[in-house]
């Protein structure tokens, strides 16, 4: 955290929805690989404690996590060369 000039603190501006979605998908990505366990359960600590700090700034019946919205399909437009 840094400090408030005011005195207090004041929480970082970082969007832990989006760091939890980003740990969960490195965490399952190595879950293939045995040399890997102690960092699987490092970020299982780091999951547990954002899901503390989450589970106490939220409040009630509100989504736990954020989600993945996949993008809109793209409408590809033919290219033609100026001509």
């Amino acid at each position: 955290m840094q400090h408030d000039p005011s005195g207090g603190t004041r929480r970082p501006s970082v969007d832990l929805d989006t760091v939890r979605e980003t740990l969960v998908y490195m965490r399952d990505d190595m879950s293939a690989s045995a040399d890997m366990a102690g960092v699987r359960d490092a970020m299982d600590r780091v999951l547990r404690e954002i899901d503390a700090v989450c589970g106490a700034t939220r409040s009630e019946g509100g989504p736990r996590h954020a989600t993945v919205v996949p993008f809109p399909a793209l409408r590809l437009v033919p290219w033609s060369p100026a001509g």
